[in-house]
């Protein structure tokens, strides 16, 4: 999950949805990758550590996951964002 300081295109959410960022892109505001596998802190990657803590006795299941959703039959190499 990112957050940006403006919006984005189609295409840029497209191409970056499955990419894990480093943390210093240009107008990453904040980038949680959810990759701790254990604990109540999700860690901000991202330059402002806006980490998020989980509250009120919710204990995180934490699973591992595959790189895109298993349901998502797309090709991405084939993908073109719609015409304007």
């Amino acid at each position: 999950l990112s957050m940006w300081t403006r919006a984005l295109s189609l295409e840029e959410i497209y191409h970056g949805r499955w990419q894990h960022f480093i943390g210093n892109e240009k107008g990453l505001l904040a980038y949680w990758d959810f990759n701790e596998g254990e604990g109540r802190v999700a860690h901000d990657r991202g330059p402002h550590q806006l980490h998020a803590h989980f509250a009120n006795g919710c204990d995180p299941a934490w699973v591992v996951s595959v790189s895109k959703p298993l349901n998502d039959v797309t090709n991405i190499e084939d993908w073109s964002p719609a015409p304007a």
